[in-house]
């Protein structure tokens, strides 16, 4: 009997913290700071960016793609059926390098719209969501925006990304275009 009750409660302990360690891991994805900051969870601010930027530097040191401090996270981060396994800071944009080219599934997982030809932009396929007036930050300074970026410059990498363009770059983009 002793014996009985003694699998049973082993089986339920190992069954309990199997538990809890999965949904730990499930908990530490959907609450990420890094994934969530791609989202613009929070929107774009250099406040924002600052904290991000201390929190990264915690966890690894950076690598330079192009123009990006690329920061590799402990672990990959999974959510909404897509992977992360770096955090990306680049002028005023932070977001997450979506392992595989989705930027067509990003776009629409995330209500993004194809983004119109910029030359500034050195992307094979971008698409862009600008939020909404009442979440803009500082919308007398730019906008911010969620965008889904591929680029040769990042072999099978998509950047799913929180940007703040300024309303100088705009006007330059907008004159550029034409």
């Amino acid at each position: 009997m002793l014996l009985n009750i003694a699998r049973y409660t082993t089986f339920s302990a190992l069954m309990i913290s199997t538990a809890l360690v999965s949904s730990t891991a499930a908990m530490a994805a959907d609450n990420n700071p890094f994934y969530d900051a791609a989202l613009c969870k929070p929107a774009y601010t250099t406040k924002n960016a600052s904290a991000l930027y201390d929190e990264a530097e915690k966890m690894s040191k950076y690598q330079l793609v192009g123009m990006m401090a690329v920061y590799p996270m402990t672990e990959a981060v999974e959510k909404d059926g897509f992977s992360a396994k770096s955090f990306v800071l680049a002028g005023t944009t932070y977001g997450v390098l979506i392992e595989g080219q989705k930027a067509d599934e990003l776009a629409k997982t995330y209500n993004l719209t194809p983004e119109a030809p910029n030359p500034m932009i050195v992307a094979t396929k971008s698409y862009i969501r600008v939020l909404p007036e009442a979440e803009q930050p500082s919308p007398e300074m730019g906008r911010v925006a969620i965008t889904a970026r591929e680029a040769k410059g990042l072999p099978g990498q998509t950047l799913l990304s929180c940007e703040f363009t300024s309303l100088s770059d705009l006007e330059t983009m907008k004159a550029m275009a034409k």
